[in-house]
């Protein structure tokens, strides 16, 4: 029995349509084109948090010898090193801004007093990751040790950890706009040595 010849055509034309509704759906290559907008910080505000937004802390270091082996008294300086200021932007994080890099540098909280803030110098970069810079303050200190002693020196400094509520405003570079974005500042200042001596003989 011979198939008809409009039976055949009929099945040829619903491959075909089958196969071409099949290739209209292929989901196309992402695009490329898109790029994302930069902003520079210009300015940062800071309000102090409810509560207490100021704290102390206190580091303990090795204790340091020194042995006065001649006849005579000496006189020994006692210089502490690796003393840091520390500075920590942390934005809120539904605000996905991209922020240029830049040379700028802005003033942060130095005290806290109930509502008011007191800023120090313009010496800081924004930066959302901990950046430090060596202490301004001298922590040097100088003690007499007889001959025939060994000196023992316990070193202690107590640090002001300082938490605010900041709103950085950003400009777009392409049209100027500002946006606000806001979030939480840590800084953290030696203030205060904490040192005690004590003499033993050789």
């Amino acid at each position: 029995m011979k198939t008809p010849y409009f039976l055949l055509l009929f099945v040829t034309l619903a491959q075909t349509a089958c196969k071409k509704t099949n290739d209209s759906v292929q989901p196309s290559p992402p695009s490329t084109d898109t790029k994302q907008e930069k902003y520079s910080v210009v300015s940062i505000a800071y309000t102090a948090l409810p509560g207490s937004s100021a704290e102390e802390i206190t580091e303990q270091r090795p204790a340091l010898e020194y042995t006065n082996r001649t006849q005579v008294r000496q006189r020994v300086k006692v210089e502490p090193d690796g003393l840091f200021e520390r500075s920590t932007f942390t934005r809120d994080p539904q605000q996905t801004y991209l922020l240029e890099p830049q040379e700028r540098l802005f003033s942060v909280p130095l005290e806290v007093q109930k509502e008011q803030i007191s800023l120090g110098a313009k010496k800081w970069p924004y930066l959302e990751q901990e950046t430090k810079v060596p202490t301004e303050l001298n922590f040097t200190d100088s003690v007499y040790v007889d001959a025939g002693k060994k000196l023992i020196t316990s070193l202690s400094f107590t640090y002001k950890k300082i938490r605010t509520a900041y709103t950085a405003q950003l400009q777009e570079q392409s049209s100027g706009k500002i946006i606000p974005i806001t979030g939480i500042w840590t800084g953290v200042y030696p203030v205060r040595k904490n040192f005690t001596y004590r003499t033993e003989n050789l």
